[in-house]
This record gives C-alpha cells, sequence and structure tokens, in this order.
C-alpha cells in the first residue's frame, strides 16, 4: 500500500472523513446501520436537507444494486456510501454519472494502494477477474420540489467470506486494514470534481483505458432476449457501441450485459 491509511475497525466517524475531503461542501453523515445508503439519501432529500451530502453506513440490511440486486454488505468490511447531489440539465442521463464514479473508484485505488482495477460497462469495478464494487446511480424528484441525483457505490475493501451464490465471483481489495475514510473522501472529491466541471478533464479516455469490455464479445439482452455483438466503442456520455453480427452498429445506454473472456468463452 502507498498509504499509512489502516483504521481501527471500531466504526468509521465523519469527523475522520472530513478532516481529509477537500470538498470541504459537503455534509457527511455516518450510520450505523441503514437499510440503504441511496434510500437514506432520498429520504434525506424528503426532509429537506440540501445536497451535497455524503452518506456513509457501517453496514446495509438491504444494499441495492441494477437490475434489482442486492448488494452484500457486512459490517465494517467494506465502503458504503452514496452521494447526494443537486440534478443538473447537463448531468441528466445517469449513465453519464455511473462512468464518472467507476473513474473515481479505479483512481482512488490506483492512487492509494497502487492495484490497478478494471471497468465492467457499465457499472462494475473488477480486480484480478472478480467483482470488488457496484455502483448505483438514481434520480428522482421529492413532493416539496426539486430533483435531486444520487450516486451509490460499495466496495469491498476486506470482506474475507462471500455468500455461495458470490463466493467465485467477488474479491475485495486488500485482506487487512480499513481504510474506509481515505477511500471515502479520495471517491467522493473525485466525483464531486466531475460533477462541477465536467470538461475540466476528458474522464472517458481514462474509462475507455480501463474497460474490460472493449475489444470482446459480448451478450445483452433486449426485450428478453440474448443478443451478441462486439464492443466497438464507449462514446463520451458512457454509451457502448456494439457491432451486431449483421454489421450494424447498436448503441446502449443502460441494461445488461455478460463478457465472454478468453477461449473457453468464461462468463464474467
Amino acid at each position: 500500500m502507498k498509504h499509512g491509511f489502516i483504521e481501527n475497525n471500531e466504526g468509521i466517524s465523519a469527523e475522520s472523513i472530513c478532516g481529509i475531503l477537500k470538498s470541504k461542501e459537503i455534509k457527511v453523515c455516518v450510520l450505523d446501520s441503514v437499510d440503504s445508503t441511496n434510500n437514506e439519501a432520498r429520504r434525506m432529500a424528503e426532509r429537506g436537507d440540501e445536497a451535497p451530502a455524503l452518506i456513509i453506513a457501517n453496514s446495509q440490511s438491504a444494499g441495492r444494486g441494477r437490475m434489482g440486486r442486492s448488494f452484500y454488505s457486512p459490517s465494517q468490511t467494506g465502503l458504503y456510501m452514496s452521494l447526494l447531489l443537486g440534478a443538473r440539465a447537463d448531468m441528466a442521463d445517469n449513465v453519464r454519472l455511473t462512468t464518472a464514479a467507476a473513474v473515481a473508484v479505479c483512481r482512488s485505488i490506483d492512487e492509494i494502494c497502487g492495484k490497478a482495477s478494471g471497468i465492467k460497462w457499465v457499472n462494475d469495478v473488477y480486480l484480478d477477474g472478480r467483482k470488488i464494487c457496484g455502483i448505483l446511480c438514481e434520480s428522482f424528484s421529492v413532493s416539496a420540489g426539486g430533483r435531486f441525483a444520487v450516486v451509490g457505490i460499495g466496495l469491498n475493501l476486506h470482506t474475507e467470506s462471500f455468500p455461495k451464490e458470490l463466493a467465485d465471483k467477488a474479491a475485495s481489495l486488500f485482506p487487512e486494514g480499513d481504510g474506509r475514510a481515505v477511500f471515502a473522501a479520495s471517491i467522493t472529491d473525485k466525483l464531486y470534481g466531475f460533477y462541477r466541471e465536467p470538461d475540466a478533464e476528458n474522464i472517458m479516455e481514462y474509462y475507455r483505458g480501463r474497460s474490460l469490455v472493449l475489444g470482446k464479445k459480448i451478450i445483452f439482452t433486449e426485450n428478453g432476449k440474448a443478443v451478441e455483438g462486439f464492443a466497438e466503442d464507449v462514446d463520451d456520455f458512457g454509451g457502448l457501441g456494439v457491432r451486431l453480427r449483421d454489421g450494424s452498429l447498436r448503441r446502449l445506454s443502460g441494461g445488461e450485459i455478460s463478457l465472454r473472456l478468453g477461449d473457453k468463452g468464461d462468463i464474467l
């Protein structure tokens, strides 16, 4: 590890995060347990709390992923966070925020522990062939008026055991230590910087360079049917360009894909 960031396991605190966070205008809320940090962000917005706000929980009882999936969130072994943002017209597409969050996670991993992670379009971060992070971006309106976006990130830091259905698919970033405050601050600063100045740097160049999908045969689901194609490019809005067997180009902006790796056709 490049930095001495090991913390005790008694729980992360708002004070420890604020001491590292460069974006001082962000309110930080740390909870012991919650159903979902994305759900809590929505409740905060409904109560009239202002964005930007960072919500972190030591554990989640109903962590959520895309496509209605759950996200395994055992106590204090991972970073479970959501960044509540005011919706912007130029950030209307959740895919764009999702790609920015994936880049923020990978760059933080690069800087903090010097490991090269990869991105499976559109919202998963992998290390050595296994998933270590999932991202869920949602937009919503509140009853009092106003529209918000929330970016939820679940990063496995040192979870040692996973449920049977995840045992051969999921992994953790490193086996010991904690580092949740350092990762929370780093990811938040990078993501919020993109939100404030989306054109300040070309994050898509980095995203493409870390893609696990480009240049691979993939399967995506359309109208309940599996469609095969070749992942050709990712545009500046995060859309995936897929060349189909008939030669046509299909642009995906969401949904689910399966990635075939190697000669054996293994599914990631």
